[in-house]
Formats: C-alpha cells, sequence, structure tokens
C-alpha cells in the first residue's frame, strides 16, 4: 500500500520538521517517499513500478508527495528535480535517489 501524505500526515509519519534538523523520525518501519509531479512524465512511468514494489515488499512503507502541492516538504530534501525518492531506514541515515 502506498499512502499519500500532506504536511499533517508528513509530520505524524516521517517528522517533525518543525521542530529542527534535529526531529527525530517518527517512522515505524524503513520507509521510501516518493516526491512527485502529477505532470511529469517519468512519474507517470514509475506509477506501476512503484505499486508493484509496495506490493512486493509488505515490511516496507511506501509514501508519496506531490511535490508542487508541498514545496516546504520537497525543500526538506532539497528535491531538485523527479521523481525522487527518499529512503529512510530504521537506523542510519536517509538517502535520496532522484530520476
Amino acid at each position: 500500500m502506498i499512502t499519500n501524505l500532506d504536511i499533517q500526515s508528513f509530520k505524524n509519519e516521517i517528522i517533525n520538521y518543525e521542530q529542527g534538523a534535529n526531529a527525530p523520525y517518527e517512522i515505524k518501519k524503513n520507509s521510501v517517499i516518493e516526491f512527485y509531479l502529477e505532470e511529469c512524465p517519468h512519474c507517470q512511468a514509475m506509477i506501476p513500478i512503484y505499486e508493484e514494489a509496495a506490493k512486493e515488499y509488505p515490511d516496507i512503507n511506501f509514501f508519496r508527495v506531490e511535490a508542487s502541492q508541498y514545496p516546504e516538504l520537497a525543500a526538506l530534501y532539497d528535491i531538485q528535480g523527479t521523481p525522487a525518492f527518499i529512503f529512510i531506514p530504521l537506523k542510519g541515515q536517509a538517502k535520496m535517489m532522484m530520476g
């Protein structure tokens, strides 16, 4: 299952960024966030692949954020292009992959 995030659900599920750069992640298990744009053809091409990954790996949380609707969330990770994926492990540092 893929969960679409807005500002409040991002704070509840991922990180309350208003607490500052050192705020702890709220994730309950390894997670992936896709930042996308509705009009992006590359993002549209990723939809079935991302949906298949969510089905194949039920032990990972899959999230989506529409970057143009929530630019403040995209700015947290310095998203420069879409699709962009943030991998957040329970332990360790978050990692980003774009394109």
